[in-house]
């Protein structure tokens, strides 16, 4: 009788075979990333054959490919890696959010969740990831609004996004409804956490005079539909308010919470970070935690 061959060493094959695949894809994708994030941000000096971003997305892939397997399931997690890898990058260099990119994501995002929730026979998983990114929305709309100052309007604008991903956690997981606020709400609270520690290592390296983020105002080249020539009321002369002097609070010194030196007395609710790249990361760890199962 043909022995049979025990189908543990070709399942690990086949597991090895599709991590390497996720992880040179990822490196592919991370590339693209990279090339959209340098058109709303470019990076100054010569870009690296692999940088942050590709290792960020390759990283990513193979965690999803990982936890959800190769099927339908693996589909809405690797949108949001790819989507929130990018809007990531951008944030961190120039500290926006463009709707050219984050309209799109939400877009692909609606239709990975919708595809892989009627392949799974899930439909309800759907409206979850709806009304979680309406929640999200709401809740983060209500905080910009009481300290406009402390959150930006492209954070906002990003929630929705993330919502739809978490409902859909909990959606295709067959959670109850319960549970698609307490993944909001968990995601939140992790990227608040993050958050936190972020703006501490920053204010941390400003003291001892390293800055890892850019000067507020200050570019390394054109943003994509911004015209390179004069500009009506802005013209090559000097501007009032912005003239080729000091400008009052921000003179030709350090900038307080993004220079270049340390900041006497710098307190850690003045620092200025991102915090698009913390929102990312607290719902991709959610998302990877308590996702669907593999299929």
């Amino acid at each position: 009788m043909e022995q049979v061959p025990a189908a543990g060493p070709y399942r690990a094959g086949m597991n090895a075979v599709a991590l390497g695949s996720a992880l040179l894809g990822g490196l592919v994708v991370g590339r693209l990333a990279a090339v959209v994030a340098d058109r709303f941000a470019p990076r100054p000096g010569a870009r690296r054959p692999v940088g942050p971003v590709e290792l960020c997305m390759a990283a990513l892939s193979a965690a999803v490919v990982a936890r959800f397997g190769v099927g339908w399931n693996m589909i809405p997690p690797l949108v949001a890696a790819v989507s929130l890898t990018t809007l990531s990058a951008i944030d961190w260099r120039c500290g926006r959010l463009p709707d050219a990119v984050s309209l799109p994501a939400s877009a692909a995002s609606l239709a990975a969740i919708a595809a892989a929730s009627m392949a799974a026979g899930r439909p309800g998983a759907i409206v979850a990831a709806v009304a979680a990114a309406l929640g999200y929305g709401a809740v983060m709309w209500t905080a910009h609004e009481l300290r406009p100052a402390g959150l930006g309007f492209g954070d906002v604008k990003l929630a929705p996004l993330l919502g739809l991903h978490l409902g859909w956690t909990a959606g295709a997981s067959g959670q109850a409804w319960t549970a698609v606020a307490g993944l909001v709400a968990q995601a939140l609270l992790l990227s608040c956490l993050i958050g936190l520690l972020t703006a501490l290592v920053l204010a941390r390296l400003r003291r001892q005079g390293l800055e890892l983020l850019p000067v507020p105002g200050e570019r390394s080249g054109p943003v994509p539909g911004e015209r390179s020539g004069p500009v009506p009321g802005r013209g090559s002369g000097p501007v009032p308010g912005r003239g080729s002097g000091p400008v009052p609070g921000r003179g030709s010194g350090p900038v307080p919470g993004r220079g270049s030196g340390p900041v006497p007395g710098e307190r850690l609710l003045d620092t200025v970070f991102p915090f698009g790249p913390a929102l990312a990361a607290g719902t991709m760890i959610v998302l990877l935690y308590y996702g669907p199962p593999a299929g």
